[in-house]
């Protein structure tokens, strides 16, 4: 038997901006780095360290660098299966993530200083994809039923409130919106987060974005969005930002080859983190059947 087999080892690389935050200061290079896959990156609020999804102990696990990538430390403690999509909390004290239980997504909230991992939801179907509101009282995440829809949770457990069909949600910095993707219609879209969340009218706030081609590649930040653009086929193009003084998208840096999965930016919005892979291809293997 003559089987394909996918190669790919995706690493966390940064981009310096300029002053304004709007152009690109430099090359990408890579930040963190190993032999297996590091992905799904999250600056600390604080500037002072990168939540990261890595397997290179084995499986999916969560762990922390220092911002300029020394350091890493798993936070995530043997046991914890397939943990992916770290957050950091507003305070840059706790890291919100989810994980198999055993084999159904759940949300966790761990202490950053390796703390045991608290579970907060426990569903079924599981919830995944996790976010944090910018007062730290919430949680947002979604499950993937007939749709996917979007939940918001108290983050110290409770009830779900069940908000709208949407996924890769993350609260403007003010925090008075909620942007969110679909899986099925290309843009990056919001609601607002005053009064009756569920009644608030849904509006578009880029049509050149498609999480199917970059899942989680947009970051909320201050006076705007930066995204991945995709072209009308839906292959990745440049970095952009959209400003919202101006209601337009700008590019801040060239597209780059093997995106994977994560995109954030600095607080002081001199650095943006992604990941991508330096090489990828696949092999031939030829496996004998006994």
């Amino acid at each position: 038997m003559v089987v394909a087999h996918q190669a790919g080892d995706t690493d966390i690389w940064a981009i310096p901006l300029d002053g304004s935050g709007a152009k690109a200061a430099g090359a990408p290079r890579e930040l963190i780095r190993s032999t297996a896959s590091e992905s799904q990156p999250d600056l600390s609020p604080d500037g002072l360290h990168i939540a990261f999804a890595s397997n290179r102990g084995g499986t999916g696990e969560i762990w922390v660098a220092d911002a300029d990538g020394e350091n890493a430390r798993r936070v995530t403690p043997p046991g914890v299966l397939g943990a992916s999509y770290p957050k950091w909390s507003p305070d840059s004290k706790q890291i919100a993530f989810h994980a198999a239980v055993p084999d159904v997504a759940q949300v966790f909230v761990v202490d950053a200083n390796q703390g045991t991992p608290r579970q907060v939801t426990h569903e079924n179907p599981g919830m995944a994809v996790v976010s944090w509101s910018r007062d730290g009282r919430f949680l947002y995440a979604r499950t993937h039923t007939d749709g996917v829809t979007i939940y918001r949770l108290p983050a110290a457990g409770g009830p779900k409130e069940h908000l709208w069909e949407g996924s890769m949600q993350k609260e403007s910095m003010d925090g008075t919106r909620l942007f969110y993707s679909k899986l099925d219609t290309p843009g990056i879209f919001f609601r607002s987060l005053e009064g009756d969340v569920t009644k608030n009218r849904e509006e578009r706030l880029v049509s050149d974005y498609w999480s199917r081609t970059q899942i989680g590649g947009f970051a909320p930040a201050a006076g705007g969005v930066y995204y991945v653009s995709v072209d009308e086929k839906g292959r990745p193009g440049p970095f952009r930002f959209f400003a919202f003084g101006t209601g337009k998208s700008t590019d801040v840096a060239p597209a780059v080859q093997g995106l994977g999965t994560g995109l954030s930016v600095s607080p002081d919005r001199r650095r943006l983190v992604f990941t991508a892979s330096a090489e990828s291809g696949s092999d031939l293997l030829s496996l004998e059947l006994h």
